[in-house]
């Protein structure tokens, strides 16, 4: 996947290492961008994790396995009975637990990409990441989807990751907006990546 993300990236871009740009990722986009930065390094100027996937399974993929033999049968028998049911009636199940509803295209295509998820990966590319590619981290604790704690493994990840070169990495915590911090702080955001230079103007 973080292949053919690169690629799309050449196809708009062209040369990337010259146009450099910012990857801006959310929830389990950010294991997409880390492992797009360990493939090609020299071809993006910074990482912004908006309301991140972490190093561990989440609140929203609990219990983990459960959820991951599902999501891998739905990727590879995506037109099964077990696939119709289960699209059919675990997304009214988060809905009880307080996610917010999903079309059923967009529920199958979260559980298929839940298949694709590689925590031991994911580990490697953020204990390697280069400490040249500076990385900016936003998040709420009212996430109802990623909880908390998982967001501060990977907060601590970082701050270790970045300990020699603490000025290319940046946290902004908000009080409230939930999993979609994009959307309610929109221009806070976009001022520090502004401010601290991480997208070339």
């Amino acid at each position: 996947m973080a292949r053919v993300a690169v690629n799309m990236c050449e196809d708009v871009f062209g040369n990337l290492e010259e146009a450099r740009p910012a990857i801006v990722c959310h929830s389990l986009g950010s294991h997409v961008a880390f492992e797009m930065v360990r493939q090609s390094p020299k071809s993006f100027s910074s990482i912004v994790l908006i309301s991140p996937a972490g190093l561990r399974p989440h609140k929203a993929l609990q219990p983990w396995c459960i959820i991951r033999p599902l999501s891998v049968h739905i990727l590879r028998h995506p037109t099964s009975l077990l696939t119709r049911i289960v699209s059919f009636f675990l997304p009214t199940v988060y809905g009880f637990l307080g996610f917010p509803p999903l079309p059923t295209s967009e529920f199958v295509y979260s559980q298929t990409r839940i298949a694709l998820i590689d925590y031991p990966a994911h580990h490697q590319a953020v204990a390697s990441h280069p400490t040249s590619v500076p990385v900016l981290l936003a998040y709420s604790p009212d996430d109802p989807v990623v909880n908390e704690a998982v967001t501060l493994e990977l907060l601590k990840a970082l701050e270790d990751r970045f300990a020699s070169q603490k000025e290319n990495f940046h946290v902004l915590k908000f009080t409230s907006g939930g999993h979609a911090v994009q959307k309610t702080h929109a221009e806070p955001i976009a001022a520090a990546m502004v401010d601290r230079k991480l997208i070339k103007m």
